[in-house]
């Protein structure tokens, strides 16, 4: 079901991401072959740099991995990195993982997410969700409430009072202002935006390819919370993306963790109702090139960490 099986760039693998990653100051390089393609993000650190690439390589299958990060690695020594850090979205066996000496570090993007598969019509694709979840949706405007899309910054600003509010609550350090308002200077970027009585009380922001739509980021008023905006806002965001054409509705970021105490558990939970599948990458694993150096990162890296646990 997923559409890696079709050998289609994450978000963060396609262009649009990377001109949006070179507007904020970063340097990428894109990549094409027949079975692999791969957008390298260029990150530096005081021990050396090394290419990060979310979600990506993006493989035709386990086999294009190890001539993947062949091609790689000569742009990586070409920039003076000392090892590739890679999150490929197909799983990858432990006997590649060896033969190739990949090194498991901290997934730093989700291992896990839901996709929603946008075949079914419109009325499947509701019988599918929880029946609260079709109910919110067939009843809320006659409720008052009212969905419009923008790309203008100063709607921006309603998504990121709810964040920042959301982010007080849960204890949760989010993005900074600015990189999510920049977004919106590019085409892949929306928000919707839920209004009661002429009050905005939910937002959220959407990554749009041809194929999929992302759902990103998002926030609801607490005030408002029994009118549930933010089921609202998710619903018509998924009906939409069918009217649009596309195939998939990925709600990016989820836990196959099954214990209650988990921090990500309940929100997984409750993108389940949607009707999406679980799917599972291989996770974050590091391509190491100079040993030497990457020992050095890696414990600099320990020591940063604790000293911000210190300081918490």
């Amino acid at each position: 079901m997923c559409y890696n099986e079709f050998m289609t760039p994450h978000f963060l693998q396609t262009s649009a991401w990377g001109d949006f990653i070179n507007s904020e100051g970063e340097k990428t390089f894109h990549i094409k072959e027949k079975d692999f393609e791969a957008l390298c993000t260029l990150k530096k650190t005081k021990v050396g740099n090394y290419l990060f690439l979310p979600y990506g390589p993006t493989l035709k299958d386990e086999k294009a991995l190890k001539p993947a990060l062949a091609k790689i690695e000569e742009l990586a020594k070409e920039n003076d990195c000392i090892f590739i850090r890679i999150e490929p979205t197909i799983q990858i066996s432990e006997k590649t993982i060896s033969a190739l000496k990949l090194k498991k570090t901290k997934d730093l993007d989700p291992k896990h997410t839901i996709i929603l598969d946008l075949a079914p019509s419109e009325e499947e694709l509701l019988l599918n969700m929880e029946q609260k979840k079709r109910q919110i949706y067939r009843n809320y405007y006659k409720k008052g409430i009212t969905i419009r899309q923008s790309r203008d910054k100063e709607d921006g600003k309603i998504l990121l009072n709810y964040l920042h509010q959301l982010s007080d609550k849960r204890n949760f350090l989010p993005h900074s202002d600015e990189y999510l308002l920049n977004q919106l200077n590019f085409d892949f970027a929306k928000l919707y935006i839920a209004e009661f009585e002429g009050k905005a009380i939910g937002a959220a922001l959407i990554y749009d390819t041809k194929d999929t739509r992302y759902y990103a980021h998002a926030a609801a008023s607490e005030e408002h919370r029994k009118l549930s905006p933010g089921v609202a806002i998710l619903t018509q965001m998924i009906m939409d993306a069918k009217k649009n054409g596309q195939k998939y509705f990925d709600f990016w970021g989820a836990t196959d963790s099954q214990d209650p105490n988990h921090p990500w558990y309940h929100f997984t939970q409750y993108k389940l109702t949607f009707g999406g599948k679980m799917v599972e990458y291989a996770g974050t694993y590091d391509y190491i090139i100079s040993g030497t150096k990457y020992k050095i990162y890696t414990a600099l890296r320990k020591a940063n960490r604790l000293k911000r646990k210190i300081l918490k």
